[in-house]
């Protein structure tokens, strides 16, 4: 889990005086506590940590489009570098072979009212996968 290396991340980032990477870890902490903290909140578990993260990751790169077209290289280039630090946080996602392989031992009848079985079943078996890549590759499959 990445929350529990949190921390120790942090303090690296204090050494080294990388301020771009504190604040990144510091904001990503503050993301992970409002996720716990939330009325109604789930565990905080790979998946959901996965899933703020890129989340934060969208968020970076929003911004940094928008500061690009605003004029404010500076800020766009600190937005682009906080999300590739982030990136370096998510684990490798299995490549679409692998996805394809086991949707085509999951999906058993060519039914579309199916696909969101079909969608949560390779989510669980994948949970580092991107869901839009999995909804393509069921789609994919049904429709062929």
């Amino acid at each position: 889990m990445i929350k529990e290396k949190l921390d120790s991340y942090i303090k690296e980032s204090l050494k080294s005086g990388d301020k771009v990477r504190l604040s990144t870890m510091r904001s990503l902490k503050t993301a992970f506590m409002e996720f716990s903290t939330a009325k109604g909140a789930k565990p905080l578990d790979d998946a959901a940590e996965i899933s703020i993260i890129r989340k934060l990751i969208s968020q970076r790169l929003d911004a940094s489009e928008q500061y690009k077209t605003g004029g404010r290289q500076d800020l766009a280039e600190n937005e682009l570098a906080e999300s590739k630090i982030l990136s370096e946080l998510l684990p490798k996602e299995p490549s679409i072979e692998e996805i394809e392989t086991e949707a085509q031992k999951i999906v058993t009848e060519k039914v579309m009212s199916k696909m969101g079985i079909y969608i949560k079943e390779l989510k669980d078996k994948f949970p580092t996968a991107n869901g839009k890549t999995i909804s393509e590759v069921v789609k994919k499959l049904l429709t062929s």
